[in-house]
C-alpha cells in the first residue's frame, strides 16, 4: 500500500514566503489613427485603397471593416510579356479566392481553398471544411486603426520592407496577388 501526502505554503500564515513585488507594466500607447499615418501620402483609390509616402516611397494599404472576412476573386494573366518571367503566351495562368482577417495586431492574406465541395443534403455536409485549411501567403502588422467616425473598426498596414511591388522581385505581396510568377511556379512567403 502506498500513500502520498502533499502539503502547501499558505502564504497569508507563512511569514517565509514574501508578497509580490512586481510592478504593473505602463499601459501600452493607443495606435496611431489612419489620418495620422497617411499625412504625407498620395492616396490610389481601389478595390483597396493604397497610400505611397511622398517622401520615400512606401506603400501602405488601407483595409475597411467590412472587406474583413470577406472572399475575392484573384485572376493573373499574361499578354506577351517577357520570356524570362514565362510571359511570351497570352494565357490565363491562375485564378484563385482570397480573403483577409485581423489576427492579433496583424492583417491575413490567405488564399481559400476551393477543392472541397460538399453537398448540402448529405449528411456528410455537417462536417463541411473541418479539415481544410487556408494558406497564409502575406501578413502585416497594423501600422494605425481608425476609432472613430463611420470607417471605425478599419485598419491600415504597411507592405513589408524587404518585399516591393516590382514585377522582378521574388517576394511581394504584388507576387502573389498581381501574379509576377510563371505559370508554374506556386507563390513564396516573402523573406525578411
Amino acid at each position: 500500500m502506498c500513500i502520498y501526502g502533499f502539503a502547501q505554503n499558505n502564504p497569508t500564515t507563512n511569514p517565509a514566503v514574501k508578497a509580490d513585488s512586481t510592478k504593473k507594466a505602463p499601459p501600452t500607447p493607443p495606435k496611431p489613427s489612419v489620418a495620422d499615418k497617411v499625412k504625407t501620402s498620395k492616396k490610389i483609390d481601389g478595390l483597396f485603397t493604397l497610400y505611397q509616402d511622398t517622401a520615400n516611397g512606401s506603400v501602405q494599404f488601407y483595409v475597411k471593416k467590412n472587406q474583413l472576412g470577406k472572399e475575392y476573386i484573384y485572376q493573373s494573366f499574361s499578354m506577351g510579356g517577357p520570356t524570362s518571367l514565362f510571359l511570351h503566351q497570352n494565357m490565363i495562368r491562375t485564378t484563385w479566392v482570397f480573403k483577409i482577417k485581423k489576427t492579433f495586431d496583424k492583417l491575413e492574406f490567405s488564399q481559400v481553398n476551393t477543392n472541397f465541395w460538399y453537398d448540402p443534403n448529405n449528411a456528410v455536409s455537417k462536417a463541411a471544411n473541418v479539415d481544410v485549411t487556408e494558406a497564409v501567403f502575406y501578413s502585416a502588422k497594423i501600422d494605425g486603426e481608425d476609432s472613430t467616425g463611420t470607417d471605425a473598426g478599419s485598419f491600415i498596414a504597411s507592405f513589408n520592407s524587404s518585399c516591393s511591388l516590382s514585377i522582378d522581385t521574388e517576394c511581394s505581396l504584388a507576387n502573389h496577388a498581381i501574379g509576377s510568377r510563371g505559370p508554374s511556379r506556386p507563390p513564396q512567403p516573402c523573406k525578411p
